[in-house]
């Protein structure tokens, strides 16, 4: 049986760049931190792939603030 090609979702916004980028972190030194790949955290940042409650939970440690600041505050602004 042939594959069947998912329907794209849009994403929903979320502030992980801006939040590193607020703190001063590079994405080499936010890497330290999360304990992630380079490429992870350019996938999650641009919004290619979607993460998950983990991924909130460890950025939100890495940058100093709480996992829902990350979906709803942009710190830039």
């Amino acid at each position: 049986m042939p594959s069947v090609p998912k329907p794209k979702r849009a994403r929903t916004k979320h502030y992980f760049a801006e939040w590193r980028e607020f703190r001063g972190l590079t994405q080499d030194r936010a890497i330290e931190r999360l304990g992630w790949s380079q490429s992870k955290l350019s996938r999650i940042e641009s919004g290619r792939t979607p993460y998950n409650e983990d991924d909130l939970a460890a950025a939100a440690l890495a940058y100093d603030c709480q996992p829902t600041d990350i979906i709803s505050v942009n710190p830039l602004k």
